[in-house]
């Protein structure tokens, strides 16, 4: 069941292939794509685009050998997006733990989305090339590797803890309001993140521009969707009120 006013909205699950990281077997009749390089692999689905992209281009761009390459097995781009998607929300996880020490009872809304916000583009900032928002991007067009991205989320211990306390601050909406907000915001976050990963590697970010700037207004903007006023509430509140007026005039 879908958790109503949680930011990373559930999808349905992708069922798991193969764990990277692992060797395996070859599965009959297809060819099993390793790499030794998840940096790679990030490129290349930034240059060449994940939907379009096929497992057998994965092994040619990426040289993949028939056998064991440091122990990495991908038997398709679902678990190579997993393996980049773990590696980026492992990398995250001490920074959160972090910000989570520091919250208290006097911490608002914009309190807990930073925490959910600023583990994420802090990484962007402290590197000089990234790609893996853009790799987020091209994966939410798939809904295979959308589902990916989202599974490997909620693995996080403080990304649970942060969604749930966001939850005491969001307003009571309806089960598929709350699914509606939840995608914008997941697509809002996903999109930010990697046009401005984009315009960091061509050089047109601006010299005025930061991660950290564009993270405070981020953070706005979410906050403006989870908080904005729900029509469906307040026609429910009316007709309630207007049948308590006829009730009492019976």
């Amino acid at each position: 069941m879908r958790d109503r006013r949680h930011p990373l909205p559930s999808v349905p699950l992708a069922r798991p292939r193969g764990v990277p990281g692992v060797p395996g077997r070859r599965a009959k009749g297809r060819p099993v794509p390793r790499v030794s390089n998840l940096d790679t692999a990030e490129r290349l689905f930034v240059q060449q685009g994940a939907t379009a992209l096929s497992n057998r281009r994965f092994g040619s761009v990426l040289d993949v050998a028939d056998g064991t390459v440091s122990g990495h097995h991908f038997e398709t781009k679902a678990d190579l997006v997993r393996a980049i998607t773990r590696r980026f929300t492992v990398g995250v996880e001490s920074t959160r733990a972090g910000l989570l020490a520091q919250m208290d009872s006097s911490a608002g809304i914009r309190d807990w989305l930073g925490c959910l916000l600023h583990p994420w583009t802090d990484h962007f900032a402290q590197r000089s090339t990234t790609y893996f928002a853009r790799v987020c991007a091209q994966a939410m067009a798939d809904p295979t590797l959308r589902a990916v991205i989202f599974e490997e989320a909620r693995q996080s211990p403080t990304l649970r803890a942060t969604c749930d306390a966001l939850d005491g601050y969001l307003p009571p909406m309806p089960e598929e309001t709350a699914a509606q907000r939840g995608d914008v915001v997941s697509q809002v976050i996903v999109q930010v993140c990697a046009e401005r990963e984009a315009a960091v590697a061509a050089g047109t970010a601006g010299t005025g521009a930061s991660w950290r700037n564009m993270t405070v207004g981020l953070i706005d903007m979410v906050a403006g969707i989870w908080t904005a006023p729900c029509t469906a509430v307040r026609l429910a509140e009316r007709s309630a009120h207007r049948g308590a007026g006829l009730g009492e005039r019976t």
